[in-house]
């Protein structure tokens, strides 16, 4: 089993040496933006998140790239969780943009070593624990947001969050009185945690449901509108 495992970071690291080959093709912007973000804090049921292969073909159905094509766009994935620390853990993993000419099989050398280092990343994220001692899911989506903003790889920024939503640092959204008066939450959050402005943000929340996270999902909803991202809550990944 040891044996196994080292020749698969072995292949991994071998597959992912030879993206530096396609730098002689490749222009200085991808033109694919899309962020995962897994909540590991407070309340979240790791037992109903969506398994490492459904959220890598979501992935690959956000940036379009069809198996068997020879996929030339570019696409910078970032893959993000809440919960451990009070700043995130964002690994960015990069598909550089080539002329529809460039070479095929270091192209899908490429994507073979981009795809591998999506599984890799993301099957370990999620056999990471849920840190039950609290919650800084504002906090934390302000800073990858913040992230977003300053290397503005595209106009359009694809976000998934998979989350109940359920904040328990300053605020508590297992009390229904929190969400009394929706804007002036927003406004508290707004000052404490700035989101910035989100226009060009697609954001999906996928729902991780307990009892107290309907009204929590649709205040995030809210929230994220108002700073001008476009936002949904959905409950199945693989309809999206």
């Amino acid at each position: 089993m040891k044996t196994l495992k080292t020749f698969t970071l072995i292949l991994i690291t071998l597959l992912l040496t030879n993206c530096s080959t396609i730098e002689q093709y490749s222009t200085p912007v991808a033109n694919h933006e899309v962020m995962i973000t897994i909540d590991l804090s407070g309340s979240s049921d790791s037992t109903k998140f969506p398994s490492t292969v459904d959220i890598v073909t979501y992935i690959l159905k956000e940036i379009r790239m069809v198996e068997g094509e020879h996929f030339a766009n570019g696409a910078t994935i970032y893959l993000s969780y809440l919960g451990h620390e009070y700043r995130p853990y964002i690994k960015p993993i990069i598909l550089p943009a080539v002329s529809s000419s460039s070479n095929r099989t270091k192209r899908k050398r490429a994507v073979l070593g981009f795809k591998q280092e999506l599984y890799g990343t993301i099957d370990a994220i999620l056999k990471l624990p849920v840190n039950k001692a609290g919650s800084n899911l504002f906090s934390g989506l302000a800073y990858q947001f913040e992230i977003m903003h300053e290397n503005n790889f595209s106009d359009q920024h694809s976000i998934l969050l998979i989350s109940d939503c359920v904040e328990f640092s300053a605020y508590d959204f297992s009390d229904p009185k929190t969400f009394k008066d929706m804007a002036a939450l927003s406004d508290q959050l707004n000052e404490a945690f700035p989101f910035g402005n989100l226009s060009g943000f697609d954001i999906t929340i996928l729902s991780v449901e307990n009892s107290t996270a309907h009204r929590a999902q649709e205040f995030t909803k809210y929230h994220f509108i108002r700073n001008g991202a476009s936002s949904r809550i959905r409950s199945n990944l693989l309809s999206l």
